[in-house]
């Protein structure tokens, strides 16, 4: 089911059928959330988030959820409210696995 495989070195690149692709979708449907624009609040079975901009952080009402296991922020984008996001994700999301935070200017994590 993987197709055009290349090795970049670091990295790796492939297409999948587009069947393939469909069901992965479904399936991720109720467990993956990528927030695009404005939304108030996250559902409750979402394990993993990514989000297109740190602006839209600011605009969710975050329940504390056990489900949330990883939160991405695109690259470079926890600026300014960097703190406020980290301090977010630390108290609201307890399972938390992963926290990707490429590109920011932290220089110390909180304990």
């Amino acid at each position: 089911f993987l197709q055009d495989f290349e090795n970049f070195g670091t990295s790796y690149s492939f297409r999948i059928h587009d069947l393939v692709h469909d069901l992965a979708l479904f399936v991720a449907t109720d467990e993956c959330l990528h927030v695009r624009f404005n939304i108030q609040n996250i559902p409750e079975n979402v394990g993993h988030l990514s989000f297109a901009e740190n602006s839209l952080f600011d605009n969710l009402v975050i329940k504390k959820s056990a489900t949330v296991r990883t939160v991405m922020c695109p690259n470079g984008a926890v600026g300014a409210n960097g703190e406020a996001i980290l301090n977010t994700c630390l108290s609201k999301f307890k399972c938390l696995r992963v926290l990707d935070l490429r590109g920011s200017a932290f220089e110390t994590l909180p304990r």
